[in-house]
């Protein structure tokens, strides 16, 4: 009997000392499980947080329908902070399809932007097989051409909802396309179009092939075509920089060489119709011509201080010049500011137009009539409806890459 009571009391003992175990279990388990709970929910305040800041922030961005002014954000970090970038615009091909429709490439990031409602609203392109684009043309709203950074030249039949390869340059040779990077692609109609880069290219089927038609006076810069016979191309020659202009007045067979001005970059060129041009080049110089760029005269220093960056004319009468007033100090090649200049009797006078912006310079005008108008800056794209008397923001573009 006093066995089975001492095993008795050894069970009992047992059953206490596993009891006191599980309940020395259950109170760790409590502990983690408030621990737990408490990491829980901190991590959902700030969570939470982080909700309310990223709402916070998309209400502080929020566009209003009447300001029209979309941000195009990229995950480009700045490049801002190296000043010898700082003169890059953020625009680098832009074509005016109509009042309506623009395409243009996106500073450094090369994405495709467009808009096809007058600049209410834009949309980005990024077609999976085009790395990198880098110069941009449309005839119409439906056919356009792009060339990309590697040489290859892409086709649209639809808008842009898809491309097409029709040509690449690699390994190309001799009279072909020998890509080098493009400063230019021009189409004049569906199967005529040109490439400026070391020379001239020409396509006479669309695109599919290319060949060179002319070593040019000079290093190319721009060029400008108006028809399928007549085109000149501004070039820049020598350290002491001489002004030339190349012109073909037979589709690119044969071309003429004309030294405008010495000690002076050419900046740009615009021709009104086959005979009446100008050529802008550094430190306010305007020249001009009227009889298809044979000849050509100083028709107006604009101002020391000012350099042309685009040239647009309406008519005989009315033009426009776009770019910027250099600072005293300059940190960079374009740190100024934007400035607009316009005349009403054929370039004898200019008068600045003045409105509130923040670009160091304009790079582009272009006017599709008498009153609706672009100009690009570098970091916004400015409309206006009034033949220039107001502009306004209508694409701000904030990352600055």
């Amino acid at each position: 009997m006093v066995r089975e009571a001492q095993m008795g009391n050894g069970m009992i003992k047992f059953a206490q000392t596993v009891f006191n175990i599980f309940g020395i279990l259950i109170s760790l388990m409590e502990a983690k499980m408030r621990n737990l709970l408490t990491a829980i929910i901190l991590t959902g305040a700030i969570l939470l947080s982080s909700c309310e800041n990223f709402s916070q922030s998309l209400r502080e961005n929020k566009i209003s329908p009447a300001n029209k002014t979309e941000l195009i954000v990229s995950t480009t970090p700045s490049l801002y902070s190296n000043a010898e970038l700082r003169n890059t615009p953020q625009v680098r091909s832009i074509n005016f399809i109509s009042a309506k429709e623009i395409w243009f490439i996106k500073g450094l990031t090369r994405e495709i932007i467009f808009t096809n409602d007058g600049g209410a609203n834009w949309s980005t392109d990024v077609p999976p097989e085009i790395s990198s684009a880098f110069a941009i043309d449309f005839i119409n709203d439906l056919l356009g051409w792009l060339v990309d950074t590697n040489g290859n030249i892409w086709r649209t039949n639809n808008g842009g909802k898809t491309w097409l390869k029709e040509f690449s340059s690699k390994g190309k040779s001799g009279n072909d396309l020998n890509y080098i990077g493009t400063s230019q692609i021009e189409f004049q109609s569906a199967k005529r179009g040109w490439i400026l880069n070391d020379s001239a290219y020409l396509t006479n089927d669309g695109g599919l092939s290319w060949r060179r038609v002319s070593s040019f006076q000079g290093e190319p810069r721009k060029m400008f075509s108006t028809d399928n016979l007549h085109t000149w191309v501004i070039a820049e020659q020598g350290d002491e920089v001489n002004t030339w202009v190349n012109r073909t007045s037979d589709g690119g067979q044969n071309w003429e060489a004309i030294k405008i001005v010495k000690g002076y970059s050419p900046q740009d060129i615009f021709f009104l119709d086959n005979n009446n041009g100008w050529v802008s080049s550094s430190q306010g110089k305007l020249f001009r011509t009227v009889n298809g760029g044979k000849n050509w005269e100083l028709q107006k220093t604009v101002a020391g201080d000012f350099e042309t960056e685009s040239i647009f004319w309406l008519n005989s009468k009315e033009g426009w010049l776009a770019g910027y007033i250099l600072k005293d100090k300059p940190e960079f090649m374009r740190d100024g500011k934007a400035s607009l200049l316009k005349t009403s009797d054929g370039g004898q006078t200019w008068i600045k137009v003045e409105f509130e912006n923040d670009d160091p310079f304009f790079s582009k005008i272009y006017f599709e009539n008498t009153l609706n108008g672009w100009v690009i800056g570098r970091d916004n794209i400015y409309k206006t409806i009034d033949g220039g008397k107001t502009w306004k923001v209508v694409l701000a573009l904030t990352n600055r890459s």
